[in-house]
């Protein structure tokens, strides 16, 4: 069933108030869009707490200090629309100053990290699902660049 204007208007409402929340850096306030029971899927990593959800964003530097990258930007580029939900194309950009087990070192350059995003909010506008597939091969690039040997 197709959904109508004034549902895909409160969907682009709702996710601009996460991305605003995640731009700034305010982890409450992140964390104040998702519902008691949300899930949070990272490149097949679930997360179905609130610490959990908490943690992730942390990790990638969408809390007030700098995680893998810092001055971390959530660039959304497309959106799209499912009967249910919103789905965002666009790009993490920011400087990979850190460290974390199963990331490469820290390159010290600034990355690009390609994402989709799906957003799905109940009826209270809060979000029930964050399901992000990211692009994490420029971290690696930026260590080895083409031609050049590990």
């Amino acid at each position: 069933m197709p959904i109508d204007e004034r549902e895909r208007a409160r969907r682009r409402r709702l996710a601009k108030a996460h991305i605003d929340a995640e731009n700034a850096h305010d982890l409450d306030a992140i964390m104040a869009s998702f519902a008691s029971d949300a899930m949070n899927v990272v490149n097949n990593d679930v997360s179905t707490t609130s610490e959990g959800i908490r943690q992730v964003h942390a990790l990638f530097g969408l809390g007030p200090e700098p995680g893998i990258l810092s001055d971390l930007r959530v660039v959304p580029e497309h959106e799209h629309f499912t009967d249910e939900e919103i789905v965002h194309e666009g790009r993490f950009r920011g400087v990979h100053t850190g460290s974390a087990p199963g990331f490469p070192p820290p390159s010290g350059q600034s990355i690009e990290l390609p994402y989709i995003v799906v957003y799905r909010f109940d009826d209270n506008d809060k979000l029930v699902s964050e399901r992000a597939t990211i692009d994490m091969s420029p971290l690696t690039r930026a260590l080895f660049p083409i031609g050049s040997t590990p």
